[in-house]
């Protein structure tokens, strides 16, 4: 059920980008980016702003370092912050 419905929501609203590790080839993955998310401090105050990529497990597990390209953006992962067996969301640097 769940990886139906994650599936679902990569279909309906990923975009394609292109993933590389080193000097490896670029891999095609569905990623759903969020950009500009707010980061908060224990009151409430925003402290910053980041990018996330949502990988799909099954495509791609993403690690440090690996760039991620979608159409003219392109950064790199800077840490992971969760994954639950379908969905890894990386914090995107660059």
């Amino acid at each position: 059920m769940f990886a139906e419905m994650h599936a679902d929501v990569l279909e309906e609203f990923g975009q394609t980008g292109f993933v590389t590790r080193g000097t490896d080839a670029a891999v095609p993955v569905t990623v759903i980016v969020e950009r500009e998310v707010a980061v908060t401090d224990g009151y409430g105050n925003i402290v910053r702003r980041v990018d996330i990529a949502n990988f799909a497990v099954a495509q791609w597990q993403p690690q440090a370092g690996d760039r991620l390209t979608v159409g003219a953006w392109t950064k790199a992962v800077q840490t992971l912050d969760g994954d639950d067996g379908f969905i890894t969301r990386a914090v995107m640097h660059g």
